[in-house]
């Protein structure tokens, strides 16, 4: 969480990416790395020469944050890296107005630039029904699981997904059951030949499971429980 150029650690990364690492990370190329354009060509050279996507958090705000998104999609139409580049956080675009930042939400989704947030409480993010609306890939995340930046976080996507459907006043069925296509590529509905991986819980139905949270009452792995 320190910068590819301010922490020197491209050839770190490059070694990483060797062992099977998936993606190439960064954070903040102007406000932390001081430098957007350097930094964010050095993310995408890595990203082509090893084949792998890349996932950016940003955190800058203001102007400096959406002009790292308008030319994160540019580059990322650039090196042919269309839907294998994410952005997460990306609080600058809960930060300006929806027209304003509607320019940049459109060029994300042309360039396929997927949006991960963790619906965080104490600042803005972007407007789940504005990215909905526009059509951008958006999914959702856990963040901070009991580490040094904050004690809160626990990895409980379903937890996730309500608070968003609340922070969002998505209290229709439609729009409870849409949720959880933002924390889960699993379907409600399950065929013969999906994979057994899924969790059981003690709702009336799906959109109770969003809205209450229940505890989990069983979780399977591969048909196996594991909980």
């Amino acid at each position: 969480m320190q910068g590819l150029i301010r922490s020197s650690s491209e050839l770190i990364v490059k070694e990483a990416l060797a062992l099977g690492a998936d993606l190439v990370g960064g954070v903040d190329p102007a406000g932390l790395d001081g430098d957007m354009e350097r930094s964010l060509q050095m993310m995408f050279d890595i990203a082509t020469a090893a084949d792998k996507g890349i996932d950016l958090h940003l955190h800058d705000g203001g102007e400096p944050g959406l002009a790292t998104l308008r030319r994160f999609a540019e580059l990322t139409m650039e090196s042919g890296l269309q839907h294998r580049t994410a952005v997460s956080h990306a609080y600058c675009l809960g930060e300006q107005t929806e027209s304003d930042v509607q320019p940049t939400l459109d060029m994300l989704k042309h360039a396929g630039v997927t949006l991960v947030s963790s619906v965080p409480i104490d600042r803005p993010m972007p407007r789940g029904s504005q990215v909905l609306n526009t059509g951008v890939n958006f999914m959702l995340g856990s963040d901070n699981i009991r580490d040094a930046w904050s004690p809160f976080g626990n990895g409980d996507m379903l937890q996730r997904a309500s608070r968003m459907a609340e922070r969002e006043n998505w209290v229709s069925d439609d729009r409870l059951l849409g949720t959880y296509a933002w924390v889960s590529n699993g379907k409600l509905t399950p065929s013969i030949g999906d994979p057994a991986d899924f969790m059981l819980v003690r709702a009336l139905n799906a959109q109770h499971a969003i809205a209450s949270v229940p505890a989990r009452a069983a979780v399977f792995k591969k048909g196996k429980r594991i909980r």
